[in-house]
């Protein structure tokens, strides 16, 4: 995954080369070591920023200070350690682990003896006070300093000796990890910072994400007339954006268990891309993603990898995610009809308003082929037919140029609608070969089989069976498999499969 061209991890915690999107290798890691190294002998990170695009800078551009600066009377040899894992040419660093582990152990044994393992030359060894009697009271002058000196390697030895212990680093309390995330719980979207020169871009990346979010089946995205009932019952309603803070007090306050945030910057023709998933009150992200891209054209790509990496660190399933495809479209403004539409038709308004939406993401985008998907599912809602066999078949002919896994896709399509079951049956089963993650063709083949002229049940139980497992708490998969087993009078084996989808968080 860490390859050219992509970003991945915590921004606070990154190498410059990872910020930077380039390819990393195990010295990554030990530069992320120091960070949490200066963390830990601080209080405070090496690299700060109000955003996470200004955290990366810094890891990119900035010399932090040496951790003595912020912790007087850290160790020569802490700070030189410190400063070795930092270098930003990873050349610079420790190349190897077992390296810094020698480093550190050695500072162990020095520390335990109450010398340091090294020194600025010229400079006197301190004082050993472990055996040259009682130290006198505390007070301004030379005492005062021994006191201090003895303190601060008290607290080194804690520090290292932490570090070079088994699970040290995990017990460190700011590093537990936060709770998981629930089935069902609710996540609000921010709106994005906008740090280009493009203000169109204002509200269609905050509508993008929030988009392809909502097609997650493990949480439940605040959108559309929830989200507009919600900001109207917790605020006056005095401002128009919601920005990060506003958003976590909102969903402290509404009982909601995380937030997103993000911002997109520019420079050139690049785009930098930013999100941040965050619990309310943690001060600490639960997920950070950024991708950097060359052109508009290639915007919509990264956000939904974006969207998939921050839906698996919520806790949906591989699976699941294995059945999103990208957008059709590269056009923002095209994308953003798509959005609008699809929010008027969650807020149950105007199915004409529908209509002409989609119909603006075809005219901006005449290959967009959700949109074609999406209009003649309007059509048919409104009982007009020809529209929406017109529709379908405009999508099918339209996508032949495009990968197997959505030309096959929209060809199923249209043999749904022409009714041709046993060809449709055949692209099903090849589309489940070449993409055996895609849980689609199985909800497909279910329901064909299960109410095909013959009512085979068991040809229509393999399906829905895998259906289930691929998605454990899908009731429609349930629903499937507990009415083709009842029907081959196994009763018991549909009632085991209700407790099971029970024990997997689903409810019945």
């Amino acid at each position: 995954m860490t390859r050219e061209g992509k970003i991945f991890g915590t921004a606070a915690y990154m190498s410059p080369e990872q910020a930077r999107g380039q390819v990393v290798d195990h010295r990554s890691d030990l530069f992320s070591f120091g960070i949490v190294l200066y963390e830990m002998a601080t209080g405070r990170l090496p690299f700060e920023g109000a955003t996470a695009t200004d955290i990366m800078s810094a890891i990119i551009r900035d010399q932090p200070g040496p951790a003595s600066a912020h912790a007087p009377g850290i160790p020569a040899e802490l700070d030189r350690i410190i400063g070795e894992c930092l270098e930003k040419d990873p050349a610079d660093r420790y190349q190897h682990t077992d390296q810094l582990a020698v480093d550190l152990r050695k500072l162990r044994r020095a520390t335990d003896s109450g010398v340091q393992a090294a020194r600025t030359p010229g400079t006197p060894l301190p004082a050993d006070r472990t055996t040259a009697g009682p130290l006198p009271a505390a007070g301004p002058g030379p005492a005062a300093g021994l006191l201090r000196g003895r303190r601060a390697r008290l607290a080194t030895l804690g520090i290292v000796g932490a570090l070079v212990g088994v699970g040290g680093i995990v017990a460190w309390r700011q590093l537990r990890p936060a709770a998981p995330f629930r089935q069902g719980d609710r996540i609000l979207i921010a709106d994005f910072e906008n740090r280009t020169d493009e203000p169109d871009l204002d509200a269609v990346i905050r509508d993008a994400v929030e988009q392809m979010m909502a097609r997650s089946q493990f949480v439940e995205i605040v959108r559309g007339r929830s989200r507009s009932e919600l900001l109207s019952s917790q605020t006056d309603g005095s401002f128009t954006r919601l920005e990060p803070a506003q958003a976590e007090r909102l969903a402290d306050a509404a009982g909601i268990a995380g937030y997103v945030t993000g911002e997109t910057s520019r420079e050139g023709t690049d785009y930098r891309l930013a999100v941040t998933l965050l619990r309310p009150g943690s001060g600490r992200p639960a997920a950070a993603f950024s991708e950097s891209v060359t052109g508009r054209e290639e915007v919509l790509s990264a956000l939904h990898r974006i969207a998939l990496r921050l839906r698996r660190a919520l806790g949906e399933s591989a699976q699941t995610l294995a059945s999103d495809l990208p957008p059709t479209t590269t056009s923002l403004p095209a994308y953003q009809a798509f959005v609008m539409a699809s929010r008027i038709d969650e807020e149950q308004m105007d199915e004409g308003d529908t209509i002409a939406l989609f119909s603006r993401a075809i005219e901006i985008d005449p290959g967009f082929l959700d949109a074609y998907r999406e209009l003649a599912a309007a059509h048919w809602n409104t009982g007009n037919f020809d529209l929406w066999l017109r529709m379908v078949r405009e999508a099918f002919q339209r996508s032949r140029s495009q990968p197997d896994r959505i030309r096959l896709w929209y060809e199923i399509d249209w043999l749904e609608a022409n009714l041709d079951y046993d060809l449709e049956i055949e692209r099903l089963r090849a589309y489940r070969r070449l993409f055996p993650g895609d849980f689609r063709p199985l909800n497909y083949l279910a329901a064909l089989l299960g109410d095909s002229a013959d009512q085979n049940e068991g040809a229509a139980e393999e399906p829905a069976r895998e259906f289930l497992r691929l998605t454990p708490r899908n009731p429609v998969a349930l629903d499937y498999l507990i009415t083709y087993l009842s029907r081959q009078g196994k009763v018991e084996e549909a009632r085991r499969a209700v407790e099971e989808f029970r024990r997997n968080g689903g409810a019945v």
